[in-house]
């Protein structure tokens, strides 16, 4: 063997330990960017998001069953939206409970659905109600004023 094969066959092993370390490291953070499964979209209504940004993944006990796919602000009623990318597999009813909770007390956000009992599912393109992120600061400003008030 001569040293152009050498390099060549280095070169390509090079190459495949390269992609195969992408798609180990995308399939650990649960984001199919290579045409994964189908997903519907929802869009979820919050006053107030707190953390939450893009890409945040969706839960349900525990499970991820979807990502937020974007952010955006109603202008009609000033509420924050969250766009959202719901695997096809899993099918919610319509009075499933959204909620942002976080993994701890600064760790990451994420909304996290309480499936309802209503017979009918939600579908690609609802509107859904959300309830709100705690916000650390306005708990302990809470806590003080109404301290300060006694």
């Amino acid at each position: 063997m001569d040293r152009q094969q050498i390099d060549l066959g280095a070169g390509l092993l090079l190459l495949i330990a390269i992609v195969s370390l992408a798609f180990i490291a995308l399939r650990a953070a649960n984001f199919d960017a290579l045409g994964g499964a189908s997903t519907y979209s929802l869009a979820v209504s919050f006053e107030n998001i707190g953390n939450l940004k893009a890409q945040s993944p969706v839960k349900s006990s525990g499970i991820i069953v979807g990502r937020i796919a974007a952010l955006s602000l109603d202008q009609e009623n000033f509420e924050a939206i969250a766009h959202v990318d719901i695997d096809q597999r899993y099918s919610f009813p319509d009075d499933s409970t959204f909620a942002i909770v976080s993994t701890n007390l600064l760790g990451e956000q994420y909304i996290n659905i309480v499936a309802g009992g209503s017979e009918t599912a939600l579908a690609d393109g609802d509107r859904a109600l959300g309830n709100s992120a705690l916000i650390l600061e306005d708990l302990i400003g809470k806590f003080i004023f109404d301290k300060a008030a006694e």
